[in-house]
């Protein structure tokens, strides 16, 4: 079963043990989810949010591709890059794809560690978390499209050699109050 009740279709074999049950193994295959009508993403111009558990299984972090929603016309890509500072890079963008949003951010990802990742775009403004605190706000337009959501190595690329569990798509920007496990420090005066 897929999100919101939605079918998704299994590439390969990807099921491996996740966070809390099963979890896909995106360099084993991914699952292909319907985004007919825009029932999973938002038509140009709206607002959604992605949350996901991610566990890289490699020292090596090599590049490849996480998630995408897009044709050559329209939607996004999400992929982890090489990074210069030695973390690797996470990229949110739809450049290629008719729009200008190019979110592009260091993130702690360690290997056989549970990462926690939050996206949440408005409309024009993309905003990235790890594991609650945020790391980078990025503008842009992504052009909408019922292209469905493609998880893991479905498109025959190299995908990123990690687990993902526990996704979930939001029909809304999530507020940062919603995302963080710790919350805003609260400061009081005593005299």
């Amino acid at each position: 079963d897929g999100l919101n009740g939605r079918h998704a279709g299994i590439v390969g074999t990807p099921w491996t043990n996740g966070h809390q049950g099963a979890g896909l193994n995106l360099n084993s295959g991914g699952a292909i989810v319907p985004n007919d009508a825009y029932a999973i993403l938002p038509p140009s111009s709206g607002s959604f949010s992605l949350s996901f558990r991610l566990k890289p299984q490699s020292n090596t972090l090599a590049p490849g591709e996480l998630m995408n929603c897009a044709t050559a016309t329209n939607g996004w890509r999400l992929a982890v890059l090489a990074g210069t500072s030695g973390l690797p890079v996470l990229r949110f963008w739809s450049t290629n794809n008719g729009g200008t949003l190019d979110l592009k951010s260091p993130v702690p990802l360690t290997n056989g560690v549970w990462t926690k990742l939050d996206l949440t775009f408005n409309g024009g403004i993309a905003t990235l978390y790890a594991d609650g605190r945020q790391l980078k706000t990025a503008h842009g337009a992504i052009r909408g499209g019922t292209a469905p959501l493609k998880l893991g190595a479905t498109d025959g690329g190299e995908a990123f050699d990690a687990v993902l569990d526990e996704l979930k798509i939001y029909s809304r920007e999530r507020q940062a109050y919603e995302i963080g496990p710790v919350p805003e420090i609260l400061w009081e005066t005593v005299h």
